[in-house]
């Protein structure tokens, strides 16, 4: 199985309906993240946009409200269990199942949006030269993308307490940080590298940080939600009742001690992009 069709069925599957059953909570985490990415690329009305990995649609609002009137907006998704929420939502937009890369559109796109969703690609380089050619002469492309895990310890604290407590779970090691996955582009000249080579010019990376909220009722919940929302759900999907326990148990011991009150927040830090076609 190739790594597009890995994604196809991960979204399609645990990975979708994980957004799905959890969208309110999830969008409200990453939300301050693609709001940045969206000033920067600072839409106009009028403007055809194109939304890379739009999800549940919470950033297809965003984006229809910038460009009226007269624009309109594409959302492009693998997930059909997330667009449909999308739809659920009353979304005002041209919905598409499928890969972005392999798309092929009936005309060029003014800007290009994603929230969390190019770092995924097979090929990276195949993947944003298509984007590329789908943007008109004077377009521009604008994404977040998470920096290195260790600087993002809402992730990295849950998962290293869970693998240090259950090593049967962890997977092995990527082979090479580029692979396809959240941190893909954490590497800033790796990125750069991508968007040069796929003709992009212009290229403006600014880091940005922030706190991501995992609890604002107390420990239970913080653990709860680690196991059943964030990238550890991926990591203990098949783990039997005694490792789920033993997960538990290492993540209350990791984030106790980090609480103030009853909230829970960890430091988050992403990349903000933006690209110019020529």
């Amino acid at each position: 199985m190739d790594r597009n069709e890995e994604q196809r069925e991960y979204w399609n599957g645990p990975g979708g309906q994980r957004w799905v059953t959890h969208q309110d909570l999830l969008d409200r985490m990453v939300r301050p993240f693609g709001l940045a990415a969206l000033a920067q690329l600072n839409l106009r009305p009028g403007e055809r946009v194109l939304d890379v990995g739009c999800g549940c649609g919470e950033t297809l609002i965003e984006i229809a409200q910038a460009v009226r009137p007269g624009g309109s907006v594409v959302g492009v998704d693998l997930s059909a269990s997330m667009l449909e929420r999308a739809r659920q939502r009353g979304v005002k937009a041209e919905l598409i199942v499928g890969d972005a890369a392999a798309q092929r559109f009936d005309r060029p796109f003014d800007a290009m949006f994603s929230r969390f969703g190019v770092m995924f690609f097979a090929d990276a380089v195949a993947a944003f030269t298509r984007l590329h050619a789908a943007l008109a002469p004077q377009g521009r492309i604008g994404f977040v993308c998470w920096r290195e895990p260790a600087k993002n310890l809402w992730v990295s604290v849950p998962m290293a307490a869970v693998k240090s407590a259950v090593p049967e779970l962890a997977p092995p090691p990527p082979a090479s940080p580029t692979e396809p996955g959240p941190f893909a582009f954490a590497d800033r000249s790796y990125m750069e590298r991508v968007l040069r080579e796929a003709g992009f010019v212009r290229a403006d990376i600014v880091p940005f940080d922030t706190e991501i909220e995992l609890s604002s009722t107390g420990l239970d919940d913080a653990v709860e939600f680690v196991l059943t929302a964030t990238p550890i759900s991926r990591l203990v999907a098949d783990a039997s009742e005694s490792q789920r326990e033993r997960a538990a148990t290492a993540l209350h011991g990791a984030l106790a001690p980090r609480f103030q009150g009853a909230r829970l927040a960890l430091p988050a830090a992403a990349w903000l992009v933006l690209a110019h076609a020529h």
